[in-house]
């Protein structure tokens, strides 16, 4: 049983601790099972497992290890999202609160979401701004990192045989992601 004691972030249904033993990895751990967090958690390790090949190769999407037991019950160990000098990545959140970002830089970097999610096949649920790292790559580069809600909701999730259909669900949920971001702006240059 893996000892987990610092936690780095939580959602809302998952906490994030840095793993103990590998400072390159954090394990999630459920504490809100009966809001869907059960059945999120099963969706979106079916899909990691499914789509492993493209989400190893994908800067965009943290790799995933696989379950272990914690004692927080069941926790699942993935890649931690670090800077270039070793620090925990902050979510956009942070950025967007603190006016780090530009606009015309964040547009940018948000093409380069789309176009890795699109390129390796990749599908996610909402986009929101807490599940969204920048990853700092130098001292004035980063790239976005999806790491919670990834995966098909649908029953039949018809965007993963049709590259056309998967490009159009990319697409609106960019766009959608995009005019939270906007709202999100324009509250914090009104405070």
């Amino acid at each position: 049983m893996l000892i987990l004691k610092e936690n780095i972030g939580s959602g809302r249904h998952r906490r994030c601790y840095q793993h103990p033993f590998d400072s390159q990895k954090c394990v999630k751990t459920l504490y809100n099972p009966d809001d869907g967090g059960l059945k999120e958690v099963k969706r979106e390790t079916r899909y990691y497992r499914k789509k492993s090949g493209s989400i190893q190769a994908c800067q965009a999407i943290p790799n995933y290890y696989g379950k272990i037991q914690t004692n927080f019950g069941t926790g699942h160990v993935f890649d931690l999202v670090t800077d270039y000098d070793g620090k925990i990545s902050k979510s956009l959140a942070f950025y967007l609160k603190n006016k780090r970002l530009s606009l015309p830089l964040l547009e940018e970097k948000l093409a380069e979401l789309r176009s890795n999610l699109i390129e390796y096949g990749i599908s996610t649920m909402t986009l929101k701004e807490y599940n969204v790292l920048v990853r700092k790559t130098a001292l004035q580069e980063y790239e976005l990192v999806v790491i919670d809600n990834i995966g098909e909701a649908e029953f039949v999730p018809l965007s993963s045989y049709f590259r056309f259909l998967h490009r159009r669900k990319i697409d609106r949920s960019i766009k959608r992601f995009k005019q939270r971001i906007h709202k999100i702006i324009n509250t914090v240059q009104a405070a």
